[in-house]
């Protein structure tokens, strides 16, 4: 769950850290990932209380890079060196490693190939260095959205290297098949967002041509279990193979006054709970 925190302007305002990590334990999660750099505290020893004082396990951070140029992505290798670190001494396990890009203002899916793989390969040394794991995060309009996208990265950098986050409402919006997409990288899945994706509000968005932010603005993700994502079958298949990941519960949200993420967080939990997970 988001709970509006995203680091991104326009996105409403930020509820305090504590009251988040106190709302995702309430909802009886068992970690939370990172967030935006910042938003937590970035002194290992008091990140550590922080989550200590809540019972959470600190999972993975999110980082993206500018993979359009070579020398984009070396310079925002500075940033995933301070979060790695942070990580490492912290007992975080993984990085999702994704393209900066975006509808409106990235590189469009599929462009600089090569420069991608690249970078992403650079990136995954970096996590490696430090003890990390790291997995390839398709977004959105950017550089990897697609299934080819994956593919070519997948190709490109070694599974010991990287891995995949299977996030089902990223997959969903670029209008692949998050079921088919686990059972084609099985293997390669390291790490899960699950997420719920409205078509009827997917298809708005494509027919009036809003970017992501307006899609969000607009309710394309919706609490797990009423939008159209095959969550279901996803967890069914994570179980038949044997995954043993995290499973992060997702909603990308731009909060309004009168929202509760808490009670979000909560029926997604149930979700779960309704699955024996």
């Amino acid at each position: 769950m988001t709970f509006g925190v995203e680091g991104v302007p326009g996105w409403g305002p930020e509820p305090p850290a504590e009251k988040v990590l106190h709302d995702i334990a309430r909802a009886g999660y068992a970690g939370t990932e990172l967030g935006p750099w910042g938003y937590l505290p970035r002194e290992p020893d008091a990140l550590s209380a922080l989550l200590r004082r809540f019972g959470l396990a600190l999972t993975a951070a999110f980082v993206a890079l500018d993979l359009a140029e070579p020398d984009a992505w070396r310079r925002d290798l500075d940033a995933l060196e301070r979060v790695a670190a942070l990580l490492a001494a912290t007992g975080g396990e993984r990085i999702l490693l994704a393209d900066s890009g975006d509808e409106s203002s990235g590189p469009s899916p599929g462009a600089h190939g090569a420069s991608v793989v690249q970078g992403l390969a650079a990136a995954a040394e970096v996590c490696a260095r430090h003890g990390l794991a790291a997995d390839l995060h398709p977004e959105v309009g950017s550089a990897v959205a697609t299934r080819e996208d994956i593919q070519r990265v997948l190709d490109g950098v070694a599974p010991e290297r990287l891995g995949l986050c299977l996030d089902t409402g990223h997959l969903a919006y670029a209008g692949e098949d998050p079921l088919e997409a686990l059972v084609a990288w099985g293997p390669r899945v390291r790490h899960v967002h699950l997420k719920d994706v409205s078509r009827d509000v997917l298809d708005f968005v494509r027919a009036h041509g809003l970017d992501f932010t307006g899609a969000v603005a607009r309710g394309v993700f919706v609490p797990l279990g009423t939008g159209d994502v095959p969550l279901a079958a996803v967890v069914r298949r994570l179980e038949a193979t044997g995954y043993d990941g995290w499973l992060i519960v997702e909603q990308d949200v731009i909060l309004r006054p009168w929202d509760d993420p808490a009670a979000w967080a909560g029926s997604g939990r149930e979700f779960l709970r309704r699955m024996g997970v």
